[in-house]
């Protein structure tokens, strides 16, 4: 909830800033779900090859998501908006 008329400017991660709790909601809900996306399809072979998943392989998936989105910001493939980056 905002305190100062919708114009607070929220953290998204690595460096992105946000001004309305809807586009952080957004964003949030988007890295969540290619996050969880992501994971699920390395770790079904990763599993199956007899290999332990543990909790660094989920933070290594979160950190790759963030420099996928940042080389599609920087190639221009993605603007900055959408991004959710100012």
């Amino acid at each position: 909830m905002s305190t100062n008329g919708g114009r607070d400017r929220i953290q998204a991660g690595r460096g992105i800033a946000l001004d309305t709790d809807w586009q952080a909601a957004r964003v949030a809900r988007a890295k969540a779900r290619a996050v969880r996306l992501l994971t699920h399809y390395v770790r079904m072979p990763w599993e199956a090859a007899g290999l332990k998943w543990d909790g660094d392989n989920d933070g290594e998936m979160e950190a790759l998501v963030d420099e996928l989105i940042e080389a599609a910001v920087s190639m221009g493939k993605l603007s900055r908006e959408a991004s959710g980056e100012r």
